[in-house]
């Protein structure tokens, strides 16, 4: 009876809309020239290749060409813009500005994802990334840009895409899409890793279950099969380029060289596969600590093989950040992008400072105790710089930073550990009173769910996307 009260509350709301829409006269407050300059001005000099927008997708280039054919994409242009020129400057009166584009904006989307009837057109995800990247500048604390993600995935998963832009529109779907084998591999076994962490955590929840263990084992070692790293390696030796620069003068000695990409896109498609196999060896990991016997006989690398991929895909991680960095230092969104790779970048120092200060057989590595002190010390200082650089994202972009005992708590959960009673378990945006509020629940321990929200609601499209498809169910 609720959740009937609250569709209807939203419908309603809906309603209102499409009736004084026909009463508003559609004024933008720019020319259409001047708001394809100012679109310009955002994007910047960079070339393409180093355009720091490219996290975003290639589609950004052809927003020039599509202003004045759409007034959604317009209105959504246009807060875009007023939104970067918040971030640049974040005075009162243009947060105010920003705030009044994204009103227009949002209702002409509302309205335009509400008439589609299911039929989704280009324009309208290409106006919802606009919204997403617009409200990712206007502050991430406030997680409004994370609906607009979840929205665009219901969008795409509702059907054909109409009036499609054939140069763009894959690039849009996932904006690592460069290279066709290296791509549709990583996207492949990464879209199966959180169901390969569930059934882990059942495995270890249920250790006499030997038939949860198979099933955890088999999926895991059919993931690793796939070999990601031999799918990216042409990519890789194709597009990256090892430069004799260390990524900060602190941790010269450990890392006296870094890496440098041909272009955004490459750099995005290579982190994001070093970050996967992280991942994947993050579970296997985990089976040989619980389960050693039985992982032992399995298909999975043998620790020694793990360690190695496992620390080679952190460096790699780390050696990323100079290049990322430096593409541009007005608006660091690469190192934003770059951030949640780093962190998992901490999980292969930790796992080796835990198994080398217990000694465990067979991963520990061998030699002498002044070996194994090294190498901790190595690791220890690798975490801290890491944990010193993802904090310093999070200061640029106005986010509250974390503690590495935080961090490793939810890495170990990513590799089937026990979820930390702090980290939600559910997260879901449901309509209240026409807008959208982020909720989230956290397990207790007696297995039922308690349930917490942000201070504000958070409200876009997605409302519309939500209710008229049932997907908070």
């Amino acid at each position: 009876m609720r959740e009937y009260r609250q569709n209807l509350t939203l419908r309603v709301h809906l309603q209102k809309l499409r009736e004084e829409s026909p009463l508003v006269p559609y004024q933008p407050s720019s020319p259409e020239t001047t708001l394809i300059s100012r679109y310009v001005g955002v994007l910047g000099p960079d070339p393409a290749g180093r355009q720091p927008f490219e996290v975003l997708g290639t589609w950004i280039q052809s927003i020039p060409s599509r202003i004045g054919s759409n007034k959604m994409l317009d209105l959504a242009v246009q807060f875009f813009v007023d939104s970067h020129a918040t971030y640049r400057d974040d005075m009162h009166s243009k947060r105010k500005v920003a705030r009044a584009s994204k009103a227009k904006a949002l209702k002409e989307l509302q309205l335009a994802v509400m008439n589609t009837d299911n039929k989704v057109t280009y324009d309208i995800l290409l106006a919802t990334k606009l919204h997403y990247a617009a409200e990712a500048l206007l502050g991430l604390d406030t997680m409004y840009y994370a609906i607009h993600a979840f929205g665009i995935a219901e969008l795409l998963r509702s059907g054909a895409v109409a009036e499609v832009d054939d140069d763009h529109f894959w690039n849009l779907i996932d904006n690592t899409y460069v290279d066709d084998r290296a791509s549709m591999a990583v996207m492949h076994v990464f879209i199966q890793c959180p169901y390969a962490v569930a059934l882990i955590r059942e495995a270890i929840s249920n250790p006499e279950d030997t038939i949860a263990l198979a099933i955890a084992m088999s999926y895991l070692e059919g993931l690793m099969q796939i070999n990601v790293s031999q799918h990216v390696a042409e990519l890789i030796e194709t597009t990256v380029s090892v430069v004799p620069i260390p990524p900060s003068p602190d941790v010269a000695d450990l890392m006296p060289d870094t890496l440098e990409f041909n272009s955004v896109q490459d750099f995005l498609l290579c982190t994001r596969s070093w970050m996967l196999q992280s991942l994947l060896y993050g579970l296997a990991d985990t089976l040989y600590r619980y389960f050693p016997a039985e992982a032992a006989l399995s298909l999975l690398p043998s620790p020694q093989q793990l360690r190695i991929i496992d620390v080679d895909s952190a460096l790699c991680l780390q050696k990323s950040h100079r290049w990322a960095d430096s593409v541009s230092k007005h608006i660091p969104l690469l190192t934003m992008r770059l951030h949640t790779p780093l962190q998992m970048a901490i999980a292969p120092w930790h796992r080796m400072t835990r198994d080398l200060t217990t000694q465990r057989s067979p991963s520990a590595s061998p030699g002498t105790p002044s070996d194994v002190v090294t190498e901790v010390t190595r690791a220890k200082r690798m975490q801290a710089w890491i944990v010193n650089e993802t904090n310093k994202i999070h200061k640029n972009w106005n986010v509250a930073t974390v503690d590495e005992e935080i961090l490793i708590e939810a890495l170990e959960a990513l590799s089937g550990e026990k979820m930390p009673d702090w980290l939600p378990t559910r997260v879901r945006f449901i309509p209240q009173e026409g807008e959208m509020a982020l909720h989230m629940e956290f397990e207790n321990r007696t297995g039922t769910y308690s349930t917490g929200r942000i201070d504000e609601p958070v409200y876009d499209f997605g409302v519309v996307a939500s209710v008229t498809r049932n997907i908070t169910q």
